[in-house]
């Protein structure tokens, strides 16, 4: 009847998830179940020359540990030890792997909301500038002459002031899902207001652009 309670406890505790170790006053493991072997990642034989001193320090109740498992996986696995009365030591692993990448992911969840609120006042005090400088624009081109160069030239600055505020708005939104937004857009349109952003820089570097369209127009 001895053998048959003794077999039972082994089989109950072999059919648990965590790792169960039982070491003699020695330090020396007399007793380990499946998923103690398998975090050790040793073969069962090899578990009786482990010592549980070298696994867990004696001054040690609880001690996290990264270990490689049988499956050559890095796992992280919380030991805690018990001593009994016989001054043998019950010690109990845990696999808190997901759990520790859990806590690591809050970690950056937080170091991203905080570069969030250090962006978002970046932002608002780049807005106070542009705004004026867009005011000063208009008022800069209105007193241009309506066939004058540089009525388009300062048109330009005020589209570009107009995209940088919309990037800032951006940086507000950061924490807000926004929904998909698809819009065609005129290729020729696209191409002549690139040409008219670097015209100058090609000219300086001697470079000719030739411009051929097709009569139709294309979308994208």
């Amino acid at each position: 009847m001895g053998g048959m309670k003794q077999d039972l406890v082994y089989e109950m505790l072999n059919s648990l998830s965590a790792g169960v170790m039982l070491a003699d006053d020695s330090g020396g493991i007399f007793f380990a179940n499946i998923a103690a072997i398998e975090y050790l990642g040793i073969d069962g034989d090899g578990v009786r020359e482990i010592n549980i001193d070298h696994i867990l320090h004696n001054d040690s109740r609880k001690k996290e540990i990264m270990m490689r498992s049988k499956g050559d996986e890095r796992i992280t696995v919380r030991l805690s030890k018990k001593v009994l009365s016989n001054g043998w030591t019950v010690v109990v692993m845990n696999d808190i792997t997901e759990i520790h990448q859990l806590q690591q992911e809050l970690l950056k969840m937080d170091k991203l909301a905080s570069v969030g609120e250090l962006t978002s006042g970046i932002a608002h005090e780049i807005r106070n500038p542009l705004a004026g400088i867009k005011t000063t624009a208009q008022a800069l081109r209105e007193e241009i002459p309506p066939h004058d160069n540089r009525r388009e030239y300062v048109s330009r600055i005020i589209v570009e002031i107009d995209r940088l505020n919309k990037l800032l708005l951006n940086f507000f939104d950061f924490a807000k899902p926004k929904a998909l937004s698809i819009r065609s857009f005129d290729v020729k349109r696209v191409i002549e207001n690139t040409i008219y952003m670097i015209k100058d820089i090609a000219r300086a570097n001697r470079v000719q652009i030739m411009e051929f369209y097709p009569t139709s127009t294309i979308k994208i």
